[in-house]
């Protein structure tokens, strides 16, 4: 078997590796946070500046198309269906153009 002097040498040996592997246990958790708080972040900016940047002004942008493509439809109604002059009111205005 082992001798007294042998048994405490394994003892202090293995409160060492104790104290070794507890360590290491720290390390790893402390990197495991630190690395998903940096993973959260190269993910979450993003996501952030497109809610408070991109967003409003993408908004405005498609509003802005919104309305014009309405008053390309509206200005091509009016092509198609012109409004109807009174012919009193055509032979008044004609003599009027052909003087000049």
């Amino acid at each position: 078997m082992y001798t007294r002097d042998e048994i405490e040498e394994i003892y202090k040996l293995a409160k060492e590796n104790n104290k070794i592997l507890r360590s290491m246990r720290r390390s790893a958790r402390i990197h495991a946070f630190f690395k998903l708080i940096f993973w959260a972040t190269i993910l979450g900016l993003p996501v952030w500046a497109y809610f408070n940047y991109i967003q409003p002004v993408l908004g405005d942008v498609i509003n802005t198309l919104e309305t014009m493509q309405n008053a390309g439809e509206k200005l091509q109604q009016i092509n198609n269906n012109p409004v109807p002059i009174d012919p009193n009111l055509l032979n008044k205005i004609l003599p009027l153009i052909e003087n000049r």
